[in-house]
């Protein structure tokens, strides 16, 4: 039995819903070129297994060459004496902590806005304190990615799509729920940047991980006074 054209359109359609998840742009070239073997079965329904799956490959390779090769934006001109490639790797992994920093920004107002309970007052405080200190490393990591020549990504469709945080539990609304998730994303978001440090360090540019260095600090000082609302004397 060989695949009719609707099921290369479901396959299609399916990739394309998949790119949702991924930041990467990539995986829609492959559903796009389903979609065009769903087209060519359905005006050639005698094209054999071999053909169609020949098909669907050339298109989506093609497709995934022309889109890096010619129609991606490049990376601006810069004086700064790294590699091309270096910059725009670089790029993509300040663009994925910027992502994670902005979620956990974001979620640590919306703890603000909604905490409940007998600690409201210091806890509000503490909430509204995080997505502050988060303020100065967002606008860092953002102005490092232009300053290499490379493009921001901080719209909210673009964070949704490349961060790497948990889903925040927007339902919750007790004050240790609140210490608990923000806790678990800051926890996170530093592994990422130190994983990035020493990204930044194979990569040869010693300036992005000294300043991911500096985040790293802030973070885990605002880990710390997120836990020690955890923590009870010994």
């Amino acid at each position: 039995m060989q695949p009719e054209w609707w099921h290369w359109a479901v396959l299609g359609i399916g990739l394309i819903i998949a790119e949702l998840a991924v930041p990467a742009f990539f995986i829609v070239w492959f559903g796009l070129g389903a979609l065009l073997v769903s087209v060519v079965v359905l005006v050639a329904p005698s094209l054999g297994l071999t053909a169609q799956l020949l098909t669907w490959t050339v298109a989506s390779v093609a497709m995934v060459v022309i889109w890096f090769r010619i129609f991606k934006p490049g990376m601006h001109k810069t004086r700064i004496d790294l590699p091309e490639k270096a910059r725009r790797k670089l790029a993509d992994l300040l663009n994925a902590r910027l992502a994670d920093a902005i979620d956990l920004k974001l979620s640590a107002k919306h703890a603000h806005w909604n905490v409940k309970g007998p600690h409201f007052i210091s806890l509000h405080e503490l909430f509204d304190g995080l997505a502050t200190a988060l303020e100065g490393p967002i606008d860092e990591i953002a102005e490092r990615i232009t300053t290499l020549g490379g493009t921001a990504d901080g719209t909210v469709g673009l964070v949704a799509r490349r961060t790497a945080l948990d889903p925040y539990p927007a339902e919750i609304v007790a004050g240790a729920a609140h210490v608990e998730a923000l806790a678990a994303a800051a926890a996170a978001f530093g592994k990422g940047i130190r994983r990035a440090i020493g990204q930044a360090g194979k990569l040869g540019d010693e300036g992005t991980a000294d300043l991911l260095t500096g985040v790293s600090r802030e973070i885990d000082k605002q880990l710390w006074l997120l836990e020690a609302h955890q923590q009870s004397e010994p």
